[in-house]
């Protein structure tokens, strides 16, 4: 895995084919007492639908084994408004972005660990020679 940055600016629709996104889903919770909750959902854009009025693409959903009747991928469609983009908020969307943060934590705990104690010794070495 690969560490990269959100983009910045939004892409155009033709630049997300074949790519992944995240769009914020509302979901219903418990429906008698009418809770919802946002929730993130990844997939993976299959194409533009030209008909559609909005910006809309064709996405296959990852399936969320923790979300009764999502259990299985699916393909909708998907609305991608500008005005969205990069928003915390319903039907916001972004790039996928891949992380493999079990390489990034163990980068900086290497680097943090290297720094300390070689200057931890240092300072041990320091006192002890002033002492004598």
């Amino acid at each position: 895995m690969y560490s990269q940055l959100q983009p910045f600016s939004r892409p155009e629709l033709t630049e997300l084919i074949g790519k992944r996104i995240d769009v914020l889903c509302s979901f219903d919770i418990d429906i008698r007492k009418g809770t919802k909750e946002l929730r993130w959902c990844q997939g993976k854009v299959l194409e533009i639908v030209e008909s559609a009025r909005d910006p809309t693409v064709k996405v296959k959903w990852d399936s969320q084994l923790d979300a009764h009747g999502y259990e299985e991928e699916t393909i909708t469609n998907q609305k991608l408004l500008p005005s969205r983009w990069r928003k915390d908020r319903e039907d916001g969307w972004r790039m996928d972005v891949e992380i493999d943060i079990e390489s990034e934590t163990d980068s900086i705990s290497e680097e943090e660990g290297d720094g300390s104690e070689d200057g931890s010794d240092t300072e041990k070495s320091d006192d002890d020679m002033s002492d004598n």
